[in-house]
């Protein structure tokens, strides 16, 4: 084909007008530009289609569905439409088409979070990029790049996935009266801890205890809980703690306390996540295996010995934790975690410098606490 025939009228306007060509098509056969066209046209004075007109012809010869209703317009969609690519499309291409016809979720569906920008992460187990939905997963941010990064070694990381390390200082029962427990959350705030945690027990619950007596002396009642959080607000440090009886929660929703802690031993204890579920409020759950998860429960790593080794805290490839409660006497696992960036939340149990608690096996003081977050430049 001569490729300046476009600048006759007689040809322009047969291609254009009777043979009903676009544009777009006739300059591609003349091996131009659509402008080229359009401007030969206007200065050939040669009128051109409305954009109704251009529609319907679009569709007569199955360029377009862009006039359709949204009812009828499937019938010329997807394996339907001559322009469909099927498995031979871009990577881009299948995403779109995955994100056009997948369900919309509104958390994550690993961690629970909602109000968050959701993302599809590619199942790298399949091997290629595919349109066949069940092959992704709706992530958020945070579980987009552990995935890519920790399981599969692709460094995709950027300035959205800054750390967001939260300590929590678990005192445990490692106070003797209220005083030494209002010492301990004033320490947690001196070292910028995300929380200070303590336990609320029943006599039931430590009946069988060698330590009864002692364990007695420094249960916390409801007046005690109230006072400790209290204390905690009006020096600006998160207080809360671990509950092991369904009352215990009540308790805590009363005072409005933000978070919640479940013990390990009490995992399995449905009655009791229940009630910490119907909550709303955020509870932290120690586990050392997949549980289904609910949008207010936060994960985190443990293992019941105690003390434990460092050795015994193999974190799994997954990202289901958003930490880990660790029993360790050391900070080898902390100084990890931290140099990571892989999880949200440590729990670590403290206490005060010369003394000698119960659980001083598994402690650490604030000093030595400090220290590491001060090496760690947190």
């Amino acid at each position: 084909m001569n490729r300046k025939l476009y600048k006759t009228k007689d040809w322009l306007y047969d291609q254009y007008w009777i043979l009903n060509k676009s544009q777009i098509l006739i300059a591609k056969e003349c091996k131009t530009s659509k402008n080229v066209i359009s401007y030969q046209m206007r200065k050939l004075n040669i009128p051109t289609r409305s954009a109704s007109e251009a529609g319907k012809i679009s569709f007569e010869m199955g360029r377009s569905v862009s006039h359709l209703t949204k009812e009828n317009r499937y019938k010329i969609t997807g394996k339907n439409n001559h322009l469909w690519t099927g498995e031979n499309g871009s990577d881009e291409t299948k995403r779109s088409y995955v994100r056009s016809h997948n369900e919309k979720y509104k958390y994550c569906e690993f961690c629970g979070r909602g109000n968050c920008k959701i993302s599809f992460c590619f199942d790298h187990y399949k091997g290629k990029h595919t349109r066949n939905i069940k092959n992704y997963k709706q992530l958020c941010d945070k579980c987009h790049f552990n995935r890519d990064y920790y399981e599969f070694g692709i460094h995709t990381k950027t300035n959205n996935h800054k750390s967001n390390f939260n300590l929590v200082c678990e005192c445990g029962v490692n106070f003797k009266d209220l005083d030494e427990a209002k010492k301990m959350i004033l320490e947690s705030k001196k070292i910028n801890a995300f929380a200070t945690k303590f336990q609320i027990y029943s006599k039931d619950q430590i009946k069988d205890s060698k330590n009864y007596d002692f364990l007695k002396s420094i249960m916390l009642d409801y007046d005690n809980i109230k006072e400790l959080y209290q204390y905690g607000k009006k020096i600006k440090q998160e207080v809360f703690f671990s509950c092991m009886f369904e009352e215990s929660i009540d308790w805590c929703n009363s005072l409005n306390i933000k978070y919640g802690k479940i013990r390990f031993f009490d995992k399995n204890n449905y009655s009791l996540l229940w009630k910490a579920f119907l909550s709303g409020n955020k509870y932290f759950i120690s586990t050392n295996y997949f549980i289904p998860f609910r949008t207010n429960f936060i994960p985190l790593f443990c293992i019941p010995k105690y003390p434990s080794s460092i050795k015994d805290y193999i974190l799994p490839n997954n990202i289901f934790y958003q930490g880990i409660s660790d029993h360790t006497k050391d900070i080898i696992l902390l100084e990890k975690t931290i140099k990571e960036k892989r999880l949200n939340y440590f729990e670590k149990h403290v206490k005060l410098s010369g003394t000698t608690p119960i659980e001083n096996d598994w402690s650490i003081t604030f000093k030595e606490l400090e220290e590491v977050l001060k090496r760690s430049k947190l």
